[in-house]
């Protein structure tokens, strides 16, 4: 399935435009005419053009309908809604089997539980949430892999966080590029004979917002590769 085309926002602006002022010019000129002749004209397929103008109408209240601000509410809700399902879901699991839980082998003494908080992660981590476009390092970055012979630190960085937001279903980054810092003087190796892996700190930045927490590398789950969303 191909992707629907991403147009600037100058030219849907600048297509409206068009459009508006030719059936001004042309009063008997209807409104599928309009997109059509200016939607070959700039490049923009007709029916998107005149979902732009249609919904252009609606947000200047000339049109009934559900306006721009309204469907990106709505799908906020959603995605709260979503996100409060999951946490209820994995809460429900974790009450129905904690008698199941024991330190090492049957007859120590059961585990305890404490729910220090539930909600969205919106509202128990506001800092983390995001959505954000651009993420920065909190802490050390650090890649599964080597760099190749005479490959850019760069590339192989770009290529790593890549591989990375690839696994968890995230988009892809437009942009990646290192930060300063002290995270040169991270170090981590498994076995003396092994090489030295390196960590970094990195800035990721995504065409669109992207919604956190994120959490990218190696050691990822005990802390390392943790991002901060960037206003």
């Amino acid at each position: 399935m191909v992707a629907p085309r991403k147009y600037p926002h100058e030219l849907r602006e600048w297509a409206q435009r068009m459009v508006a002022e030719s059936m001004s010019e042309d009063p008997a000129l209807t409104l599928n005419g309009a997109v059509n002749r200016i939607g070959r004209r700039v490049g923009v397929v007709p029916d998107t053009l005149r979902g732009w103008v249609k919904q252009a109408a609606i947000d200047a209240g000339q049109r009934p309908g559900v306006t721009t601000a309204e469907a990106s509410r709505v799908k906020e809700l959603e995605r709260e809604v979503k996100e409060l399902k999951r946490a209820n879901e994995i809460l429900l699991a974790a009450l129905t089997h904690i008698d199941q839980l024991r330190y090492g082998e049957p007859g120590f003494r059961p585990l305890r539980m404490a729910v220090e908080a539930s909600g969205s992660m919106s509202d128990m981590l506001p800092e983390r949430a995001g959505p954000a476009l651009r993420w920065r390092s909190d802490t050390p970055f650090a890649p599964y892999r080597h760099p190749h012979r005479h490959q850019l630190t760069l590339d192989f960085l770009a290529a790593e966080v890549g591989r990375e937001l690839m696994t968890r279903a995230l988009p892809s980054a437009s942009e990646v590029r290192t930060t300063e810092g002290a995270w040169l003087n991270f170090r981590r190796r498994r076995t003396i004979q092994e090489p030295e892996l390196r960590a970094f700190g990195l800035e990721v930045r995504f065409d669109d917002p992207v919604e956190g927490p994120l959490a990218l590398g190696a050691l990822s789950h005990f802390g390392l590769g943790l991002f901060r969303p960037i206003p």
